[in-house]
């Protein structure tokens, strides 16, 4: 059994590659070319429950329309763009919470989906896994 966990488990531990806290970009390298990775994510989008906002097919650039995430809460979109061998997701989200205040009112807006603690975990991790169906060879900016 130890054996099987050192075959096996180790590999995937060693690498693994941890996000960086403040990531606000996932990276995915590839051997495509900018149209093809435009034709991937789309069809990974589709494949995965995700509608289409904008896309623009000159610019190789996508915006999905504003979803729920797996977990927590609130409203998140992707913008993907597709270059030669990468293709790069960034996104927004807010949290479906307006405050009021003794007749001061805060309004939700959207803002940048940043890797870092409490409700941005799965936000984060929504854009994440979707990267993940693209490529495994992923990197954080």
């Amino acid at each position: 059994m130890k054996l099987f966990l050192c075959l096996f488990i180790f590999p995937i531990v060693l690498f693994a590659q941890d996000i960086p806290k403040g990531a606000t970009k996932i990276i995915i390298n590839n051997e495509l070319s900018a149209k093809d990775n435009f034709d991937l994510v789309i069809k990974n989008l589709l494949d995965n429950d995700y509608f289409i906002a904008t896309k623009d097919s000159e610019t190789f650039t996508i915006k999905i329309e504003p979803k729920k995430p797996v977990k927590g809460h609130g409203l998140y979109y992707m913008n993907i763009r597709a270059i030669d061998k990468e293709i790069r997701i960034s996104g927004m989200w807010k949290s479906g919470i307006e405050l009021s205040l003794n007749g001061v009112n805060s309004t939700d807006s959207y803002e940048p989906i940043i890797k870092r603690g409490g409700a941005y975990i799965p936000i984060f991790d929504n854009m994440d896994n979707f990267a993940s169906k693209l490529n495994s060879n992923k990197k954080y900016k």
